[in-house]
């Protein structure tokens, strides 16, 4: 049982984050950004997932 709450909560977590992904990529595709851009989204990103214990992806 724990380990089937296990895997759901990683299949979830995954979901989330593939789904977040694609939506900052479409976010950068629709603004033209360029590389430095992207990689400074994405950076603000992943500083909002760690200050925000995962809250970020709500």
């Amino acid at each position: 049982m724990l380990t089937k709450a296990t895997q759901e909560g990683k299949a979830a977590a995954a979901d989330l984050c593939s789904t977040r992904l694609d939506k900052l990529a479409t976010h950068a595709a629709n603004e033209g950004l360029s590389a430095t851009e992207i990689v400074e989204l994405i950076r603000e990103e992943a500083a909002a997932i760690c200050s925000k214990g995962g809250a970020a992806w709500q």
